[in-house]
């Protein structure tokens, strides 16, 4: 039997030794609790061997990302021999012959025949709506298999590792809370002193992604919730309100306008923006060695001279808000303010996917062109250099209100957006009176005239701080 060599935290070798049925761990983003579910499995492997110990995920997309990539490589680290079938995905113990199968809880009906001795449950909380899932159909597959009784001392045990869900209106919260349903470990990635000091950089990196409630969450593993009260609630006047820098409250003539719509029917809405660099200082060292630096290797030298700033400062230098008209009006409209401005230095498209596939008919210059379309023939017929950064599925809801609070100010209460009065004031309205709809993870719409101002916001947001430009569909090239 091959010996763990792998190095434990004091909730982890605790977690290792628990005998309860049922039992978790609930934690930040690099707090461990993946790996040590997998090693858990990987122990129960090689003690019943004869056993049925089985993966469960989402989907098996999500468990070849995850969970299975995680169980090899805690096999490679302790140095034990696995074959892993491509077709099934299973992972196959060479010393005992054991067999590590993922299951997808998509179609979780199918579930019913199953018997597990040892159930790995990973990323729970994204699973579904409710916990039908979870508690109908694969808790109760936790039974002896008739393989598995050939070891006298195998007790079915299930463990599952997970993030916390973003809202206290969650199934897994009334189960654990509420329910006291099993025991459960709440760890932080700050607790993670292994992670930390192999990589000294990542928690610092992962704190600039994200806003202060969203790092009490997803950093410390704690409950809360970002789905009650205002939806932008890092936003401030005194603070995003007031550029540090005389000229950032206006579009810059050398730098291209980003451009990001909101559609509705009567209603159209959009925002102007630019991004700036923060003004910083790169103490670089003599001689060849600089040339030979990554652009990554040079911002890490980078000193800020304005304390507190991201280093990517979003600057919302406009906006257009029409009502009764359609999207050729705001193209019209958008020319007639700043043709010669986008014609110098070109225009970034964001936005509303659904704009691809329908336009508003409330104009009679729509014809039947879609959104994007009208506007890019409207941008070409007036030589303007465009690009689309448009993806080719909507972002979820609260990926995009978690990106601007991020922007807005990171759990290192560094701010990155500046909005200015003059020029976008019912930007501002918008981001001080959207809330959520109480008791539930919906933005409240109520009112048509409020929150597709932060909608457009948003898209743009999201698509630059995720900087996934691979998927990025372009409707058109660079024109």
């Amino acid at each position: 039997m091959a010996k763990s060599v792998v190095q434990l935290l004091p909730w982890q070798a605790e977690f290792l030794t628990c005998q309860d049925r049922v039992a978790g761990a609930i934690g930040g983003l690099g707090s461990g609790k993946s790996m040590i579910a997998a090693n858990w499995l990987i122990d129960r492997c090689m003690q019943f061997p004869q056993g049925i110990h089985n993966v469960a995920g989402r989907d098996l997309p999500q468990l070849r990302r995850g969970a299975m990539p995680t169980i090899m490589g805690e096999l490679d680290k302790r140095a034990i021999p696995y074959r892993h079938n491509l077709s099934d995905g299973s992972i196959t113990i060479e010393e005992t012959g054991c067999r590590i199968r993922p299951l997808s809880v998509d179609n979780f009906r199918s579930l019913r025949s199953l018997e597990a001795d040892s159930l790995m449950c990973d990323e729970i909380v994204d699973w579904g709506d409710t916990n039908e899932e979870f508690v109908k159909y694969v808790y109760p597959r936790l039974r002896p298999s008739p393989t598995g009784k050939v070891h006298a001392d195998l007790k079915p045990q299930l463990r599952f590792s997970t993030n916390p869900p973003l809202t206290l209106s969650h199934w897994l919260y009334d189960l654990l809370e509420v329910k006291k349903f099993c025991r459960y470990w709440q760890v932080s990635t700050r607790e993670n002193t292994i992670l930390l000091e192999a990589d000294p950089e990542y928690l610092p990196g992962l704190l600039k992604s994200m806003s202060e409630e969203e790092a009490l969450i997803l950093v410390d593993g704690q409950w809360g919730n970002l789905t009650a009260g205002r939806t932008y609630k890092t936003f401030r006047r005194d603070q995003n309100c007031l550029p540090p820098l005389l000229g950032w409250g206006i579009p810059d003539i050398g730098l291209p306008l980003m451009w990001t719509l909101d559609f509705n029917v009567g209603l159209q809405c959009s925002v102007i923006a630019q991004m700036r660099l923060a003004p910083a200082i790169i103490n670089l060292p003599a001689g060849p060695i600089a040339q030979m630096m990554s652009v990554i290797e040079k911002r890490k030298l980078a000193v800020p001279t304005i304390p507190g700033l991201q280093p990517r400062i979003l600057s919302v230098v406009g906006q257009i808000r029409m009502e009764d008209a359609g999207t050729p009006d705001v193209v019209e409209e958008f020319i007639r303010r700043y043709g010669n401005h986008a014609r110098m230095r070109g225009v970034r498209l964001y936005g509303d996917v659904a704009g691809g596939a329908r336009a508003q008919q409330i104009s009679s210059k729509s014809a039947a062109r879609s959104n994007w379309q009208i506007i890019c023939q409207e941008l070409r017929r007036h030589n303007i250099p465009y690009e689309v950064r448009v993806g080719k599925q909507a972002p979820p809801v609260i990926d995009r209100i978690n990106a601007i609070n991020a922007q807005c100010r990171d759990a290192v209460k560094a701010i990155g957006m500046f909005v200015s009065k003059d020029l976008a004031p019912d930007v501002i309205i918008d981001l001080e009176r959207v809330k959520y709809i109480e008791g539930k993870n919906e933005i409240d719409k109520s009112n048509p005239m409020e929150t597709h101002l932060s909608d457009a916001l948003g898209y743009l947001i999201y698509t630059e701080r995720t900087l996934n430009h691979t998927r990025r569909q372009r409707f058109s090239t660079r024109h």
